[in-house]
């Protein structure tokens, strides 16, 4: 999983098919579905006059996305705001706006070069253009309200592409599995079938894309040297990061882990409750980087969250676990690529940080629901519709200080969300999407 829902099973073509395209003999047909048409094909490119399959047939895979955001915000944030918001473009008031992003995966069989078996190298570029954040930050909470219009994190939202995977995946064996390299870290741990993905693909709200005490201590893309063991009951995996966020850089290598280091654990076992597939995890994460305390310190923690200046006084760490299940409820049609069979069901995520204390974390602990899949209705069953409704409230640091309480008020935060993702062709999706949101500073 490398951060987003991918499901189309592509299929590459045959040997002979790819030698009779060298040749210039006749063209190579591959994909999914005979139909070159747009309105029938899996990816809105097309198959390239077979090329496409060709190059997968050699062991090199693209797969693209381009997701644009329409959003508006009623209410929110109250004008005038603060300079240091204003310099984020944030006005104020009623406000509608557009971001653009893409993402763009090459996935390259390392074994069909000469390597070991099975070896994978994989590279992401992504970018941001329109307004950074999009309205997320006239919200008034931490947490992007759109999320994947802030990542990769671009204020300018000046459109340069950003490296956010350059990583190998090698299993040694069914067991042991080794990944190194800069990886995005989105989908790495705490994720379900449910509310997963980067933003695009179901939620769109960081709370539900991903655990809310986690992501602003995770950077999106960093150095990592992680494991996985696959078991007949689940899995474990087990990642070391450097706390740098690294995705406007290609590789420094002379800097990795000189301002800390973090440990990420997790333990998942799948489950046959009600004879219909689902799962546990448990897990958590460790960070050794100074960071401001929230107690003196005149302003909330930014987006992410820096290491403090100069002077300031610190927390040399911070800790959290969580908890998360998905479960099926109601399951039909045949397993997809994945094995995940078309269905619905219940999520839910909870998680503690710092003791309860929640600094140098920002939130305390944090418990969201829902209900989530393929959608229930029978016309569009097995026309890849989804659809997801969910309710979350992250509990406010309890050692804010005088100076950050009397400016921003930090309250706890609560929000509903509700979408439903209409395949409009297998390559086209539009997902109407409606939040419901009181941010965590409440004071503005």
């Amino acid at each position: 999983d490398y951060g987003y829902e991918d499901t189309h099973d592509d299929v590459p073509v045959s040997e002979g098919a790819a030698e009779r395209l060298e040749e210039g003999s006749g063209p190579a047909v591959g994909g999914t579905g005979q139909c070159g048409c747009i309105h029938c094909r899996a990816r809105l490119t097309g198959d390239w006059c077979g090329y496409r399959s060709c190059l997968q047939q050699k062991g090199i895979a693209y797969r693209g996305r381009v997701t644009q955001f329409f959003f508006g915000v009623g209410g929110g944030v109250n004008p005038p705001v603060l300079p240091q918001f204003a310099a984020l473009g944030i006005g104020g008031g009623d406000t509608f706006e557009y971001t653009g992003n893409s993402r763009h995966d090459f996935l390259v069989s390392l074994d069909k070069f000469g390597g070991l078996p099975h070896s994978k190298f994989v590279v992401t570029m992504e970018n941001l253009w329109g307004r950074w954040g999009n309205v997320s930050f006239e919200t008034g909470q931490v947490s992007p309200a759109v999320f994947n219009a802030a990542m990769p994190v671009d204020p300018p939202a000046s459109g340069t592409l950003y490296c956010t995977n350059f990583m190998l995946i090698q299993p040694l064996s069914e067991q042991f599995i080794v990944t190194v390299g800069k990886t995005r870290t989105i989908g790495v741990a705490d994720n379900n079938k449910f509310a997963g993905g980067d933003g695009s693909d179901q939620f769109v709200n960081q709370t539900f894309v991903a655990n809310p005490l986690m992501v602003p201590q995770i950077p999106l893309s960093t150095f990592l040297v992680g494991a996985i063991m696959p078991q007949e009951w689940g899995h474990v995996s087990l990642s070391v990061m450097d706390p740098q966020e690294r995705g406007r850089e290609f590789m420094e290598f002379g800097t990795l882990f000189e301002t800390g280091a973090i440990v990420f654990g997790q333990v998942q076992v799948d489950t046959e409750f009600f004879d219909k597939p689902g799962e546990q995890h448990v897990g958590g994460f460790y960070k050794n980087e100074d960071q401001l305390d929230l107690s003196f310190t005149p302003l909330p923690p930014t987006y992410p969250e820096p290491p403090g200046p100069p002077g300031s006084v610190t927390r040399p760490e911070t800790y959290a676990n969580f908890y998360g299940f998905d479960q099926y409820l109601a399951t039909y049609g045949s397993p997809d690529a994945r094995g995940n069979p078309e269905g619905w069901g219940l999520f839910g995520r909870a998680s503690i940080a710092d003791g309860a204390t929640g600094n140098p974390n920002f939130a305390a602990w944090h418990v969201s629901a829902g209900i989530g899949g393929s959608s229930p209705l029978k016309c569009r069953r097995g026309k890849g519709d989804r659809f997801g409704i969910g309710y979350a409230y992250i509990a406010t640091s309890t050692e804010y200080g005088f100076i950050p309480q009397a400016l921003f008020g930090p309250r706890d935060q609560q929000n509903i969300e509700a979408y439903y993702r209409y395949q409009l062709t297998p390559a086209i999706e539009v997902t109407p999407d409606i939040q419901w949101v009181h941010g965590m500073l409440g004071g503005l």
